[in-house]
């Protein structure tokens, strides 16, 4: 299955980035609101994108990060954290290279990164 995973674990704000995200292509939207959700997705077929809150009420994204960086999953961090905030939250260092991506960018945004696949 071709797939766009989000995980965005406030439900306004991920209806918000639905509805930007949904139709901009042919794939199918995956939307979870944690971590063992998203795992399960995961672990029966990869995104091809992923769109990652970083800090999620149950912790942070860093490790399914890690985990789909690893498999060469093409990922966005969704958040206003600064990179050294993100550090202060843990980040590795195998993944400050992933780019930041404010939740309200516009939809054009998100289509440029989802149909450049």
């Amino acid at each position: 299955m071709s797939y766009v995973l989000l995980v965005e674990d406030e439900a306004f704000i991920a209806a918000l980035l639905a509805h930007k995200i949904e139709g901009l292509s042919d794939r199918k939207l995956v939307s979870c609101n944690n971590m063992q959700t998203a795992f399960e997705h995961v672990s029966r077929d990869l995104p091809d994108i992923a769109f990652l809150d970083v800090n999620l009420g149950d912790g942070t994204c860093f490790e399914l990060a890690s985990w789909l960086q690893d498999r060469n999953v093409p990922m966005y961090f969704l958040t206003s954290y600064s990179r050294e905030s993100l550090k202060t939250l843990g980040l590795p260092n195998t993944l400050e290279d992933i780019e930041i991506l404010s939740k309200f960018s516009t939809t054009s945004k998100y289509s440029e990164l989802i149909n450049a696949l």
